[in-house]
């Protein structure tokens, strides 16, 4: 299990070491907002409309690897917690959060799911970012869409037992 610890927080490392050099080519690009000198002043607004996208779509992008670094990270500790030894750090947290308090593994798994299911929802706002409506049924397909990850989300909440 050592092994599968110590691979799991490799690639959480990883995972940050490559989101982190993404936030800062983000940075640099976004220092260069509007920046476009263009004569034609309808061409340079779209042009600074699909930058703005692009900026949009790579920050929501950054914000997936992260979480899966958390999950990396969320499932080395749930190992090492459930099979080789207690993280005493995790009992003893003053604020209550106990997010790394692994009971079973039904309790990482649930603790997983919850860490997918946000990046489902960052997905799903990056692809709805994305399109291009064309005709009324793609408006209808994004509300529907909406309705659906809104709904997971309350069930996903509900089943921790909050009201």
């Amino acid at each position: 299990m050592l092994v599968g610890v110590f691979a799991s927080l490799l690639v959480c490392f990883v995972m940050l070491f490559v989101t982190t050099i993404d936030v800062i080519r983000i940075v640099k690009h976004g220092m260069t907002y509007g920046t476009a000198t263009v004569s034609i002043a309808s061409v340079e607004a779209t042009q600074l409309e699909q930058q703005r996208a692009d900026t949009v779509v790579h920050i929501v992008q950054s914000i997936d690897g992260y979480l899966l670094a958390a999950i990396m990270l969320i499932f080395a500790f749930g190992l090492y917690e459930l099979f080789v030894s207690e993280i005493d750090q995790a009992k003893d947290d003053k604020q209550g959060s106990r997010l790394l308090d692994f009971k079973n593994l039904d309790d990482l798994k649930h603790r997983l799911g919850q860490v997918v299911m946000l990046i489902l929802v960052v997905k799903f706002f990056e692809s709805a970012s994305q399109i291009k409506f064309r005709n009324p049924i793609d408006l209808l397909y994004l509300g529907i869409g909406i309705v659906l990850t809104a709904g997971a989300l309350y069930l996903s909440y509900r089943k921790e037992g909050h009201p």
